[in-house]
């Protein structure tokens, strides 16, 4: 469903009572020309690290080999489990304080955190962030969860900060990634400039009257708008730049991602279907919404809804926002922490008799998904096959509560079990910490996949 015409009706339709203007967040003091972020063709840059949950679905062996060749994996795989996923007993509360010297993280991670291994290639302030994160998770949990095997320092993707080895059938299963390049000033600069900035230097938000940073263009035809909370990195980014500390250039980089993240309407149309309503009542606009009911799929009713927001902005004046607040890069340790929970909790509880009837799709069956290559060729060309050979996997992505309630957290979180219980898993070490609150319907969701609970 390409432009306006697809709802052309909606345009025919539009009328206005005889009231005044419409109240909406503060427009931009700024006269610059709007800039359609959306239709720059470059890569989400909240896209999650598609880790190795390897599928051998497709292994043809028969007869003596099969057997000995399952067995054999049987052990492995246990043999794993006692390696690898263990259960730490740490102190109820440790009190973090950030290393002062690369030995003094080494130290904590190894003799206090228990970690048995840490690359030597760690710079301090990437050691620092790791422990920190590590030790929050820790503490909601009172000392008692599932620690990384090892932590690693290496180059990934550009959009990946961390992630925690998943390849059950590897030694380095059990592992938590950091992305080194993260902790290097010129790439950090170059990943937030092309989002706050244009190719020509211009900035891409400005400052309103209410002091909160109004983006001149669109995400998905909403106008995101950084919270005040954010105002004074802004400032500092805007001024100069290199003012920024390594800190503060994390924060933004986790921001932008989670501005694009929570713009998109796929996630949960059904809750922008009733801001849409919301606003056309309150407002006295005579707009029809009923076409959405013809839609069956949430990427049919988001371009829909956003045919609709576009029509609001155009014809009605009336833009509708996004307020993203800031962003935390520890809530990427949180996830893939929340990973590692939810190995050590339910690959043991994988039936080992089933794996030795070749039923070896279980493991991509609770943590394949949409984003892993194996599973997603197969969904995209049979879905049939996919439900066959991953049944509780295909009744998550296809049923449409779940999939409502999951994008009540991020669009990841619909992708996979997996990720649903990741994200809501670090959302959870979130709201422990910071004394938040979490919707009935998203643990309802999460004890039903056997999500692990934190203490």
């Amino acid at each position: 469903m390409n432009g306006i015409s697809s709802i052309s009706y909606v345009n025919n339709n539009i009328k206005r009572k005889n009231v005044s203007q419409p109240c909406f967040r503060a427009e931009t003091e700024a006269n610059i020309d709007t800039l359609e972020l959306n239709n720059k063709k470059e890569e989400d840059p909240y896209k999650y690290h598609k880790y190795g949950l390897y599928t051998v679905a497709g292994l043809s062996v028969v007869g003596l080999a099969a057997g000995f060749l399952v067995k054999g994996m049987h052990k492995k795989v246990e043999q794993l489990y006692k390696e690898k996923l263990v259960i730490s007993n740490l102190p109820e509360s440790i009190k973090f304080e950030a290393a002062k010297t690369l030995d003094e993280a080494k130290n904590f991670a190894k003799n206090i955190l228990g970690i048995k291994h840490v690359d030597d290639n760690f710079t301090l302030e990437a050691l620092n962030y790791a422990n920190k994160s590590i030790v929050d998770v820790s503490n909601v949990n009172k000392g008692k969860l599932y620690i990384p095997s090892a932590l690693k320092y290496n180059s990934l993707e550009e959009n990946t900060l961390a992630y925690v080895d998943a390849n059950v059938r590897s030694k380095s299963f059990g592992e938590l990634v950091i992305n080194k390049d993260y902790f290097e000033d010129d790439f950090l600069s170059k990943c937030i400039s092309k989002h706050l900035k244009d190719k020509n230097g211009k900035n891409l938000f400005a400052k309103s009257k209410d002091d909160e940073y109004i983006c001149l263009g669109r995400v998905n035809e909403l106008r995101p708008i950084f919270l005040k909370e954010l105002t004074p990195i802004m400032d500092k980014y805007y001024a100069n730049p290199q003012l920024l500390s390594l800190e503060e250039k994390l924060t933004l980089k986790k921001t932008i991602a989670d501005m694009f993240h929570q713009s998109k309407i796929e996630a949960n149309p059904n809750l922008w279907l009733k801001r849409c309503e919301k606003i056309i009542k309150d407002n006295n606009y005579i707009l029809s919404l009923d076409e959405y009911q013809t839609k069956k799929t949430n990427k049919e009713r988001a371009e829909y809804l956003k045919q609709v927001i576009k029509t609001l902005r155009e014809e009605c004046n009336h833009p509708i926002s996004i307020t993203i607040r800031k962003g935390s890069p520890e809530k990427t340790i949180y996830h893939e922490m929340g990973h590692l929970q939810d190995f050590g909790k339910n690959l043991k509880d994988i039936d080992m008799k089933q794996l030795e009837t070749m039923n070896l799709n279980l493991i991509d069956n609770r943590w394949g998904g949409l984003g892993y290559e194996d599973c997603e060729k197969i969904w995209n060309k049979d879905k049939e096959e996919f439900k066959q050979k991953f049944p509780d996997l295909y009744e998550f992505l296809t049923n449409e509560e779940s999939q409502q309630t999951a994008g009540k957290i991020s669009s990841y979180a619909q992708t996979g079990i997996g990720e649903y219980i990741a994200e809501t898993y670090a959302l959870m070490v979130d709201a422990k910490l910071h004394n938040g609150k979490i919707a009935d319907d998203i643990i309802a969701l999460y004890k039903k996949y056997n999500g692990p609970m934190i203490n």
